[in-house]
Parts: C-alpha cells; structure tokens; sequence
C-alpha cells in the first residue's frame, strides 16, 4: 500500500484514520467506481491493518463526523467514500 504524502502530513487526523484513508484511496478508481465506493467491512479493514474492529469502526465514525468520508451503511457492510472536504485539507 502507498500512501500519498499530503494524507501522512494532515496534522487533525490520527494514524489509524491516516491508514485507514490510505487503504480507501489506494483503490483503484475502477473497482471504487463499479461497486459505488470502498466496501470492505470494519472486520476487514481491522485485519489488513492489525488493530480490532471496535478501533477501526470508532476511527471510521470519527472520519464520518469531520466530514472526511460519507458512508452509507447496509445490514452487513458499509459503502465509503471520500469527500471533497478530505482531497481540499490535503491541497492546503
């Protein structure tokens, strides 16, 4: 996984959330685009990052109040997605 340098300098997130959006941003475009977003569940997230799921799901939930990410939740997963708020605090 590479993870742009302008996400590793963003000072108001933590590194779990920097991973986490690392993970989302390092999908490719055509697989975002034809499943509508990142679909992985916090479980899996949890496991490609080495935390647990309460952590990753907490971070998440922050991410979602800051405004970073939208996120539409289903019964077993969630479709997540980056906001031009995050793509604009990483142009500053």
């Amino acid at each position: 996984m590479t993870i742009d340098s302008k996400l590793l300098k963003l000072k108001d997130i933590s590194p779990l959330q920097k991973l986490i959006l690392g993970l989302i941003m390092n999908t490719h475009p055509v697989v975002l685009q034809l499943a509508g977003g990142y679909t992985n569940t916090c479980g899996e997230i949890a496991k490609e990052l080495g935390s647990t799921r309460n952590r990753v799901r907490a971070e998440v939930d922050n991410l979602i109040e800051r405004g970073y990410i939208t996120c539409q939740v289903s019964l077993a997963y969630r479709v997540t997605n980056i906001t031009q708020k995050l793509l604009d605090a990483m142009d500053k």
